[in-house]
């Protein structure tokens, strides 16, 4: 009686096996926090590129490495959006958050005098040992629109270690260490445009100003269907 009963016992324990729900997928954002308030806003508009990423990042799925030499990601722990998408969404966040400037945007509704541009080369987990890190690796330029002149650039790279090992903690890490570089960028262009008078500042914002007024003025004419002859 035994005999007969083992083989359908072991399949009835395998099939159970086939059909269990399959491990649920988790999406992760980044959330920099407030920045440290402004002493001085700034008469001008600044224009935020979209943030462009090396082409092993560009995937949602978290990227981990626990070697130079290997590359690996997660399956089911997905960035909540292109990673690409996700840090250009913060740095604006954070920038209209600081408020250095009359106007920082994404989207252009006036001639900006300056541009800021990012790229991330690296945005990953890495493991070494026991110990965990977040990596993020990117460049930053903030010029002048006009002429495209650079009037600052830098690279970060740096890991930020962790504890615990849940992919949220990876993601908490990356929002601390995206953050400290912004807090820096946020110096660099408050230097560059204290070095710029008030006056030419002000000056270049309500020239484009008017410049996208009279642009706006003669699209609304051209608009204007002529009356019809009776």
């Amino acid at each position: 009686m035994k005999k007969r009963f083992l083989l359908p016992l072991v399949s009835a324990v395998l099939l159970s096996g086939c059909f269990s729900a399959p491990a649920p997928t988790h999406y992760y954002m980044l959330n920099l926090g407030e920045p440290t308030a402004s002493p001085k806003q700034f008469p001008c508009r600044i224009y935020l590129q979209k943030t462009t990423i090396d082409q092993a990042y560009k995937r949602q799925n978290i990227v981990y490495r626990e070697s130079p030499y290997e590359f690996m990601f997660y399956g089911n722990s997905l960035w909540a959006s292109a990673p690409a998408s996700l840090i250009n969404q913060s740095i604006q966040g954070y920038f209209l958050r600081l408020n250095i400037v009359d106007f920082f945007e994404s989207n252009v509704t006036a001639r900006p005098d300056f541009e800021l541009l990012s790229h991330v080369e690296v945005i990953e987990e890495v493991d070494e040992g026991e110990n965990r890190f977040a990596r993020i690796a990117i460049k930053f330029i903030f010029r002048k629109t006009d002429n495209e002149q650079d009037l600052w650039s830098k690279r970060y790279d740096q890991k930020r270690a962790y504890s615990g090992n849940k992919v949220k903690d990876m993601a908490i890490a990356s929002s601390e260490l995206l953050a400290s570089y912004l807090d820096d960028v946020s110096k660099e262009i408050q230097k560059v445009l204290s070095s710029i008078p008030e006056s030419e500042l002000r000056a270049s914002m309500e020239s484009s100003n008017l410049q996208t007024a009279d642009k706006q003025l003669e699209n609304a004419e051209e608009n204007i269907e002529a009356p019809e002859e009776e």
